[in-house]
C-alpha cells in the first residue's frame, strides 16, 4: 500500500498544469519572435549592403569610364589649328567644349570632346577618332532620378540628330561636375577651347567630381573624385 502510494504521489510530482505549459509556449513564442526578427534585420542589411556595394562598383567604373575617354583625347595643334576667324566660322571638330550642347538636363553640365577611346558596342569592329558627349537626363521612367549617359559617335557631324538613347552610364546622379586645369595650373569650372577667354586652348588636365545616392538612408550622398592629365593638349594661342 505505502509503495503505490509513493508511486501516485511520484506521477503528480512530474505532471506539468495548464499554466506551465501556457508559460513555456509563450516563452517559446517570444524566443522565436526574437530569432526571426533579428534574422530578418540581418537579411535586410545583407541586400542593402550588396545594393551599396553595386552603387559603389558602377560610380567607380563611371570614373574608369572617362579617365579612359580623356586619357585618350585627340586635340588639334598649330599649324594644323587656326583660331576661328569669326563667330560664324565652322568650330574646330577636335574642340573641348562644356555646356552649350543641346543635350542632357539644362541642371546638369555637358562635356564634349573627341576621343580615341571608342566603345564599339555595336560589334562592327571600325575603329577612330569618336565625338564622346557626356550628360544627364532625367531617368526614365521614374518620378525622381537621374542618369549619366555617355554618347559615342564615330563618323560624327556638327548636325547629327541626337539619338533617341545613349548608353547610362551611372544611375542615381545627385550633382557631376568637372573642374578644368590651364598651362599656369589655375582651374576653371567650365571650358571652350574655341573662346579667346581661354586663349583657344585645350585644358591640361580635366578633374571629374561625381555625387550619386546611397540609397541607405544616409543624408549625404557617395561622392567620388578623380583627375585625368590630358596626353595632348593645345597651349593659348597668340
Amino acid at each position: 500500500m505505502k509503495r503505490e502510494l509513493l508511486t501516485v504521489r511520484t506521477g503528480l510530482q512530474s505532471a506539468f498544469t495548464l499554466m506551465e505549459v501556457l508559460m513555456a509556449v509563450f516563452v517559446f513564442a517570444v524566443v522565436m519572435s526574437l530569432v526571426f526578427g533579428s534574422w530578418k534585420a540581418t537579411l535586410d542589411n545583407t541586400a542593402q549592403t550588396q545594393k551599396g556595394l553595386g552603387k559603389y562598383f558602377e560610380a567607380k567604373t563611371s570614373l574608369n569610364r572617362m579617365s579612359q575617354d580623356l586619357a585618350s583625347v585627340h586635340a588639334a595643334r598649330p599649324p594644323d589649328y587656326k583660331p576661328p576667324a569669326s563667330a560664324l566660322s565652322e568650330p574646330d571638330p577636335f574642340r573641348i567644349q562644356t555646356s552649350g550642347i543641346m543635350l542632357g538636363d539644362p541642371g546638369f553640365p555637358t562635356l564634349r570632346f573627341v576621343s580615341r577611346a571608342h566603345a564599339d558596342l555595336a560589334g562592327t569592329g571600325l575603329t577612330g577618332l569618336a565625338e564622346i558627349v557626356y550628360y544627364v537626363t532625367r531617368e526614365r521612367g521614374a518620378d525622381e532620378g537621374y542618369v549619366l549617359r555617355r554618347k559615342d559617335s564615330l563618323a560624327w557631324d556638327l548636325f547629327e540628330p541626337v539619338p533617341v538613347m545613349d548608353p547610362v552610364l551611372c544611375q542615381g546622379i545627385e550633382k557631376i561636375s568637372f573642374v578644368f586645369f590651364d598651362h599656369e595650373g589655375r582651374t576653371h569650372d567650365t571650358w571652350d577651347s574655341e573662346s579667346p577667354m581661354f586663349g583657344y586652348a585645350t585644358p591640361r588636365a580635366v578633374g571629374i567630381i561625381l555625387e550619386i545616392s546611397s540609397d541607405s538612408g544616409a543624408d549625404q550622398p557617395l561622392m567620388f573624385e578623380t583627375r585625368v592629365d590630358l596626353p595632348i593638349y593645345r597651349d593659348p594661342v597668340s
